[in-house]
């Protein structure tokens, strides 16, 4: 795995958790408490683009972190993460233009 899978893996994750959020049926809490509000449609879509938006902020802000290109509880270093093989995942520096590639660039 290097920087690229990595960043698009933890979009894909990203992905997985905000529909599981986003259910109508949906078994998580958010889910729950989403179907509690009983909003319209038009509501439904901004309080979705709501959930959507802090998840990305969250999980681009993370990585940032992970990078050294952000704080994280208000310390700033490069992580070093290494996979069960003991093969690093991605250089220090890496990440960031990953990161942006699948959080924060429109389609």
């Amino acid at each position: 795995m290097n920087s690229d899978e990595f960043a698009k893996a933890c979009k894909d994750e990203m992905e997985i958790i905000f529909r599981s959020y986003i259910s109508k049926d949906g078994e998580t809490a958010v889910a729950r408490h989403l179907a509690k509000l009983n909003l319209k449609e038009d509501k439904r879509i901004i309080a979705e683009k709501m959930i959507r938006d802090v998840m990305t902020d969250v999980y681009y802000g993370f990585l940032l972190s992970l990078d050294g290109e952000s704080t994280m509880g208000g310390i700033q270093l490069q992580y070093k993460l290494y996979d069960e093989g003991g093969n690093l995942v991605f250089e220090p520096g890496e990440l960031e233009a990953d990161a942006w590639k699948y959080f924060q660039e429109k389609e």
